[in-house]
């Protein structure tokens, strides 16, 4: 019987054994689950921390923006606040002239009064002789334009005789150079030219010339530093050689021996001769390379 209960007791200890066991197991299960919700929440809460950060700063973003923001409205309102202290000062600045040019136009009224006939009558005579030496300016314009165009002419008649002819004219330095230009422009193998001066000699385009066409100048070369300038410009070209001739009493170009042009330097005027007929070239020939030859050679 001892033996029974001794078993009886030992099977309810191990009931109680497995049901603490089960219980046992039942509460780590818990705080096995427990302990998880707890990681969850920390990881929660991290997030929750990292997201209150970013709010902060971006907190800290939109009031700086906010105080940028203010700085600019104020900045705005204080150049608002200038603009119309401008606006009123010119507004005033445009009474006081409207009211300078009322009470000027009140004198000038009032002093309308005060000139006398006399005095209108002076400046009505001066007005008329003025007008009397305008029209006698237009007239001196006008011969001064007659003159011109008769100087147009004569060039014209000078450039563009026909085969064989031969012209005689009184000519302008100006219209000899800018016959002479055309001249040289149109060479194709060879010039002899004379001019008075080496500062003649360089209006004549020669620095445009075909570089194929042999050039022979002689004029005045004297030792100032601008006439030697140009001859040190010239020499530089291999188509020109310069000589020196001090004779200033002529104007002379052959052109590929098809065209000649002598210009002589009178007292008061410039005789021209010019022909593109080859026994008229002959019959100047000696003429023409006259200063060429006579010129001396430039050390």
């Amino acid at each position: 019987m001892e033996l029974e209960n001794c078993i009886k007791k030992l099977e309810l200890k191990e009931q109680e054994i497995a049901e603490i066991t089960t219980t046992f197991n039942e509460l780590k299960n818990s705080i096995e689950g427990l302990k998880q919700q707890l990681a969850s929440k920390e990881n929660l809460i991290t997030t929750l921390q990292s997201n209150l950060t970013a709010k902060d700063d971006q907190v800290g973003t939109i009031s700086g923006m906010v105080r940028t923001k203010d700085q600019q409205i104020q900045t705005i309102q204080h150049s608002l606040s200038m603009k119309d202290e401008q606006i009123y000062s010119l507004q005033n600045t445009l009474e006081a002239k409207e009211n300078e040019i009322l009470l000027l136009n009140q004198k000038v009224d009032s002093s309308k009064g005060m000139v006398s006939n006399a005095f209108l009558e002076e400046k009505t005579k001066r007005i008329k002789e003025l007008e009397n030496e305008i029209k006698l300016l237009n007239l001196d314009l006008k011969a001064a334009d007659d003159e011109v165009e008769k100087l147009k002419n004569n060039l014209k008649n000078v450039s563009s005789p026909a085969k064989g002819e031969i012209m005689m004219n009184n000519v302008s330095r100006d219209q000899i150079v800018e016959f002479l230009t055309d001249m040289v422009s149109r060479s194709v193998h060879n010039l002899v030219i004379t001019t008075p001066t080496i500062m003649d000699l360089a209006e004549l385009g020669l620095y445009d010339a075909r570089t194929s066409v042999n050039i022979k100048a002689s004029c005045s070369v004297r030792p100032n530093s601008e006439d030697q300038e140009l001859l040190q410009e010239f020499e530089a070209l291999d188509n020109i050689t310069i000589r020196n001739f001090d004779s200033k009493d002529r104007w002379i170009c052959l052109k590929d021996n098809e065209e000649m042009f002598i210009g002589s330097i009178g007292e008061k005027s410039i005789g021209a001769v010019f022909s593109n007929d080859h026994l008229h070239i002959k019959f100047f020939n000696a003429l023409i390379n006259e200063s060429w030859l006579l010129a001396k050679r430039i050390k």
